[in-house]
């Protein structure tokens, strides 16, 4: 399972942003990757909310993408992914969105 996540600055100023996202959980594997096509991995940076993006324009976007891997056992069993952004130049401008992964039953 694939999401990618497009972060955009709203500010009227160049900004700084760190990112947090969960960790694996249980059997569900994640893998953050920078860039919506890339395969540059920063999962460690991602779920310990050490990974920043620098100097982000007015209007600019920019991408990330998280990868879940999820054995086919996993019958009719769910996981949910919140990623957080958060704002180095105004620390009360903050985003929370989740990614979440029902697996069908077989």
């Amino acid at each position: 399972r694939s999401f990618v996540f497009a972060f955009q600055n709203d500010w009227t100023r160049t900004d700084s942003f760190r990112i947090k996202g969960a960790s694996s959980v249980g059997a569900f594997h994640v893998t953050y990757l920078s860039g919506a096509t890339g395969s540059y991995a920063i999962t460690s940076a991602v779920t310990h909310g050490t990974y920043v993006r620098h100097n982000i324009a007015p209007g600019e976007r920019f991408y990330l993408r998280l990868v879940v891997s999820v054995p086919n056992e996993l019958n009719g069993q769910s996981a949910e992914f919140p990623i957080s952004v958060t704002s180095l130049g105004n620390v009360y401008r903050r985003d929370v969105v989740i990614a979440g992964v029902l697996m069908a039953i077989s």
